[in-house]
Order: C-alpha cells, then sequence, then structure tokens
C-alpha cells in the first residue's frame, strides 16, 4: 500500500481522461441516434428499474438536479420517456420508458454488442473480469471518501 498515495493522483487523472474519451466513443457510436452519453444512462437505468425520478437519479451521481431534469426533458420531447404522478409526493413525477424508448434502447444494444466485437481480439476475458473488479473497488472507494469530505 505504500505506493497508493503516488498512484492515486495520476489514476484519478487517467480515469477523468477515460471518462471524457469513453463519452466521446459513446457518442460517436450512438450519433445515429443522436443520443448523448447521459440521454442514455438515465433511459438505461429507468428502462432497468421500471421508473424513477429527477431526485432520485440526480442523488445516485455527481450530477445537479437541474442537469438531470435538463436530459430528462430531451428524452421526454423525443418520446422516449413519460412522466406521471406520484402517490407519496404530489410535486415529484415518476418517469417511465415509454416503447419507443424501449426501442431506442434495443437498438442502442445491438449497436453496442456488434461494436464488442471490435475489441475482442484486444483483451482475454479474465483481464476485462479483474478490470471490472478493481474499477468497481475503486469507485466504491471514491464514493466513501467523497461522503466523508462532503457529509
Amino acid at each position: 500500500m505504500s505506493q497508493t498515495p503516488d498512484v492515486l493522483p495520476s489514476l484519478i487523472d487517467r480515469l477523468s481522461a477515460f471518462f471524457f474519451l469513453a463519452r466521446r466513443y459513446g457518442e460517436a457510436l450512438h450519433a445515429a441516434d443522436a443520443l448523448s452519453s447521459g440521454e442514455r444512462a438515465i433511459l438505461k437505468e429507468i428502462a432497468a428499474n421500471g421508473t424513477s425520478t429527477v431526485p432520485d437519479l440526480a442523488a445516485s451521481r455527481a450530477v445537479s438536479r437541474q442537469a438531470i431534469q435538463k436530459t430528462v426533458d430531451q428524452l421526454i420531447a423525443r418520446g422516449a420517456l413519460e412522466k406521471a404522478g406520484s402517490e407519496a409526493d404530489r410535486r415529484t413525477r415518476q418517469l417511465t420508458a415509454t416503447p419507443a424508448g424501449r426501442a431506442l434502447l434495443g437498438r442502442i444494444a445491438r449497436r453496442e454488442r456488434a461494436e464488442a466485437g471490435n475489441f475482442a481480439d484486444a483483451f482475454a476475458a479474465d483481464e476485462l473480469e479483474a478490470f471490472d473488479v478493481v474499477l468497481t473497488r475503486i469507485e466504491q472507494a471514491l464514493r466513501a471518501r467523497t461522503k466523508d469530505l462532503y457529509g
């Protein structure tokens, strides 16, 4: 663990750069649907969970409610999401994926599966699994430490 203080700042910088590269890659991949990485992530999360709210989406990300609301509004305008009243809180609207939103997710999934073939020779399955484990642990540590710092 003695190397951690020296490696961690560099790793955080690289992960930040990786985030922007991955976002640009995703947006290029899904340009045919004019879908941003943020729109994709929110639509995918809502479809997976069945419903969600803007406050819940914002709480699970390091993004303001206003930014989430803007993305949600874009997805509603394109017919991918719809909102309905919440029985628990009349001010909060439950968001659900529409049939058009689920069809969009289907196109995205097919495109991503086809694109995955371009990486098949670059990584062994055990390398990707190990990366996933390490990335999950880094995410958990950063989340805990961020909570410690910001409360």
